[in-house]
This record gives structure tokens, C-alpha cells and sequence, in this order.
């Protein structure tokens, strides 16, 4: 069975500890270390390699895998937030294209994600949610 990722994605991280040679350093305080991040995306199928840097002014002083942890942990986020609305939801497959709708529903998903994980009951909040839709009190407990 042949990979279904289109794209193989490495990561290099540079850190700069040394800033005696930054000038009007006293104008940054708390700055400990300058980061680069260069990402190299290879497709897999026609062999092209992209590569990107990013640069970041950090306050902390940590080695090169924690920075790479960090800088993408924040997508990490993200990436189980649009999970759970495309399990739970059926986000991903939506037919909603006019005007607001998809961005108005979206909000009102996310809000009842939040109600849902929220509550104390240990099911999952696809439980939870055909729970709600059986029972009024619960329902109500919900709101």
C-alpha cells in the first residue's frame, strides 16, 4: 500500500546564544537566544524540495528540540481542535458554502465542543452529544 502523506517535511533548528554582537541588545531585555527554523518539504512524487526559514527572538534558554517542540505545539492545538470538529461534526465533508453559514456554524460547533468537554460525564463527547439529543434534562444540564 503506497504512503498517503504527499509530502515528507524536516526541520533544522540554528540557536544563537552568543548576542554580544547585537547591537542596542539593552533595548530587548530578557532576550537570551536568536532561532531559525529551516523547514525542507520534499513531495514525494516529483522529488521537488521547498525549503522556508523562520526566524525568533526568544526570552528562553533551552536547546534546539525543546524550541522545535514549542514553535509547533501551538498547531498541535489546532490540528485536535479541526479533528474533533470533523469527527464529531462531520466539518470536513460540510456542504455549507453560502454567505456566513460555514463560519456561523463553525462558531456554533466550537461553542458546543466547549459545553461538551465541560460537562463532568466521562463519555465521549460523541456520546455526550447523542445523549443531548435524546434527553431534555440533560440537554438542559448541558446549557
Amino acid at each position: 500500500m503506497a504512503s498517503q502523506v504527499p509530502s515528507l517535511l524536516k526541520r533544522f533548528c540554528s540557536i544563537i546564544t552568543d548576542l554580544t554582537f547585537l547591537d542596542g541588545q539593552q533595548q530587548w531585555p530578557g532576550i537570551n537566544s536568536l532561532v531559525r527554523i529551516q523547514a525542507e518539504r520534499t513531495n514525494k512524487k516529483s522529488g521537488e524540495v521547498q525549503t522556508s526559514l523562520r526566524y525568533y527572538i526568544s526570552s528562553k534558554d533551552c536547546q534546539a528540540k525543546a524550541f522545535n517542540r514549542d514553535i509547533r505545539s501551538p498547531w498541535s492545538i489546532e490540528n485536535q481542535l479541526h479533528g474533533c470538529l470533523d469527527v464529531n461534526f462531520r466539518e470536513g465533508s460540510s456542504k455549507k458554502r453560502k454567505q456566513r453559514s460555514a463560519a456561523n456554524f463553525g462558531l456554533f460547533t466550537k461553542m458546543l465542543i466547549n459545553l461538551l468537554k465541560a460537562h463532568p460525564l466521562q463519555d465521549s463527547k460523541n456520546i455526550k452529544r447523542l445523549k443531548a439529543l435524546m434527553e431534555d434534562n440533560f440537554r438542559e444540564e448541558l446549557l
